[in-house]
């Protein structure tokens, strides 16, 4: 994300962070497979 917005709004970034989340948890119903996930976007997120 960082990447393709190169200065993001704090607040840009929060709901687009909830938005990937809400499209996790209803793709993925496994709660650890949420938390794969959750941990894959962090990872991108802090790039």
């Amino acid at each position: 994300m960082r990447r393709e917005v190169p200065d993001p709004d704090n607040e840009f970034l929060r709901v687009w962070w909830q938005e990937r989340r809400r499209a996790a948890r209803r793709v993925f119903n496994d709660p650890d497979q949420v938390e794969q996930i959750v941990t894959i976007l962090d990872a991108g997120l802090a790039e």
